[in-house]
């Protein structure tokens, strides 16, 4: 959280000092220890109880260079499922936001915005619609606070879901800290995923 009297810039150097730690940390994990954690991240969020009550799943498409959680699993099992439908985000740099689109095949998938797959055929829908929303991060803490790539994209979705609407995010253990850095316009989550633990926020 942002502590009180704390200057802003002081706020903005701390996050940036702890992204370059997570990033160096994360995007040298060994492939085979990536994928196996990762494996075992998503079946933690199919297994949680959030996953199994929505119908209109948001779950980010993971970019496996840079080592965030993958989530392969966890896009097949939503269109594996008849009572659930699938979207993703589709990052909107010029307008500053994330949009939301219905895919229905991971064929439809294309490297787009710094090489995250995004949808070749958009289906853009109100993020009011969504019943649960999984999000990426480079740290979280246990307050539910994320540390993104500073873009603010992930906080402006999760602004625009309705109050109560669940949101997951996937982390590796080594990115749960106890407290990060947090200011006014930060969103939490409702809980974190990692490959050892759910954690309620």
């Amino acid at each position: 959280m942002l502590a009180s009297g704390e200057d802003p810039a002081c706020i903005v150097q701390r996050k940036e000092e702890l992204r370059q730690r997570i990033r160096e940390k994360r995007y040298v994990m060994p492939l085979d220890e990536y994928r196996r954690t990762s494996e075992a991240i998503e079946l933690g969020v199919i297994k949680t109880p959030e996953f199994a009550a929505a119908r209109e799943v948001c779950c980010y498409v993971h970019k496996e260079t840079t080592r965030e959680p993958a989530t392969d699993a966890i896009l097949r099992a939503v269109l594996a499922d008849p009572g659930k439908v699938l979207v993703v985000p589709i990052t909107r740099m010029k307008e500053g936001r994330i949009d939301l689109s219905v895919v229905d095949d991971l064929t439809d998938l294309r490297p787009s915005t710094f090489g995250v797959p995004e949808p070749a055929h958009e289906h853009v829908i109100d993020p009011s619609t969504v019943d649960l929303v999984i999000v990426p991060c480079l740290a979280v803490d246990l307050h539910g606070f994320r540390l993104g790539y500073g873009k603010a994209f992930y906080d402006k979705l999760l602004s625009a879901k309705p109050a109560g609407v669940p949101a997951i995010a996937m982390a590796f253990e080594f990115q749960v800290f106890p407290e990060i850095p947090a200011a006014p316009h930060d969103k939490p989550v409702s809980a974190i995923v990692t490959e050892k633990r759910v954690i309620r926020c």
